[in-house]
């Protein structure tokens, strides 16, 4: 009887591990809360600091339709275009993925989160798994083996200096955007001109603050106060001798900025956002500052960029190692922590990547939880040697 095998978002690791699943000729089943890809599309305008060869495996390749340039440099979109969705309709995995279904929870069958620790009987026990649809409603199925690849993009963080929402925040949220805009296009109309509070000094901080300059290029109105929590000069980490030349060049742009703001453009070091209150429909006030300093800055869009989380509230029955630190894996946390750069060769033994609950993985993203220095590559060999481990 083959493995039945659950994999938990239909992004670039689902898919993968889907492909993987096939090869071994298990009963494949991919749940998509969205659409296939749908994450990458919230970012479908920028484009990846690594080839496509970095970012896939052969066996994906292998899938494909048609050839690729394995050296491309492919936007978000494109991935999902050109790649995903065609893998995603390939004969390997035609009928296997399921759109529009939610994972509700998780469990073992007939066994509470409290019972058999550790124990073989456990183990031994099928996953049951509370789907909703709209076109089917809620059912449970069962799996034997399930990888959580639903990745972190879909949980921003707070904008709070502490990690949780300012006074404010959580009541007048349509004033936060957290996910980064196509400044030039789709939504460029829309932050033209504005006065915009930009958090965080990520690489995403780096790609906005670098737009929104081209936008006030443009049209000379668009205003931006940038908050970052340190007092860097150049608040973006710059990698020496950077591989990837698309990243070097986008943090340094941004850095620039920095160092020498435009006129009316203002960095803040070494601050964070303490308060919102809305002034009307289309204004609210900033209360940003450390101790007992603090000022006021009014603005039409706080562009949040702190960074994202994991979403586990489906898993709360289930035996896992989760790292305290990290909200990822416990075991590859410990050896993450001390990583800065995201192409760091890092040697992770089968066991680290163990979850606690046999047959469970976390995977992809959703592995590293909050760290930020996840690349695809990384996901991939995760998935080869969770494949092994996991046999035939």
């Amino acid at each position: 009887m083959p493995k039945r095998l659950a994999v938990i978002g239909a992004g670039p690791i689902g898919i993968e591990a889907a492909l993987r699943g096939v090869a071994k000729g298990w009963q494949v089943t991919v749940y998509e809360q969205e659409t296939v890809g749908s994450h990458l599309l919230r970012w479908g305008h920028v484009r990846f600091f690594s080839q496509l060869k970095d970012n896939v495996s052969p066996l994906l390749l292998s899938c494909l339709p048609f050839p690729m340039d394995p050296h491309a440099y492919l936007t978000g979109r494109e991935f999902v275009e050109r790649v995903l969705r065609p893998v995603a309709s390939s004969p390997s995995l035609t009928g296997k993925i399921r759109e529009g279904t939610r994972v509700c929870a998780i469990g073992k069958r007939r066994i509470l989160k409290t019972e058999l620790p550790g124990h073989p009987l456990r183990a031994d026990r099928p996953f049951e798994i509370l789907l909703h649809s709209q076109h089917n409603g809620e059912q449970v199925v069962e799996a034997d083996v399930v990888l959580d690849a639903g990745g972190v993009y879909g949980t921003p963080n707070w904008a709070g200096e502490s990690g949780i929402p300012c006074p404010g925040e959580r009541g007048n949220s349509s004033y936060f955007i957290r996910h980064l805009p196509d400044l030039k296009g789709r939504d460029k109309k829309d932050w033209t001109g504005k006065a915009i509070v930009v958090i965080g000094d990520g690489h995403s901080a780096a790609t906005a603050i670098y737009g929104l300059d081209q936008l006030r290029q443009e049209d000379g109105t668009t205003h931006v106060t940038w908050v970052v929590s340190h007092d860097r000069a150049r608040p973006c980490v710059e990698v020496a001798n950077d591989p990837l030349p698309e990243r070097k060049a986008i943090v340094a742009r941004a850095n620039d900025i920095a160092e020498h703001p435009p006129e009316d453009w203002k960095v803040f070091r070494k601050q964070s956002l303490l308060s919102v209150k809305a002034l009307s429909t289309d204004w609210i006030q900033c209360t940003v500052g450390r101790g007992e300093w603090k000022n006021e800055i009014k603005a039409q869009k706080v562009l949040s960029l702190t960074g994202y989380r994991p979403d586990r509230s489906y898993l709360e029955e289930l035996q896992l190692n989760v790292s305290p630190v990290t909200s990822g894996a416990g075991g590859l946390a410990q050896s993450l922590l001390s990583v800065t750069d995201c192409l760091a060769k890092i040697d992770v033994p089968p066991q680290k990547l163990e979850s606690g609950e046999k047959n469970f993985y976390l995977v992809g993203h959703k592995s590293y939880g909050r760290l930020n220095n996840f690349l695809l590559r990384t996901g991939l060999e995760q998935l080869d040697l969770i494949f092994r481990n996991l046999g035939s």
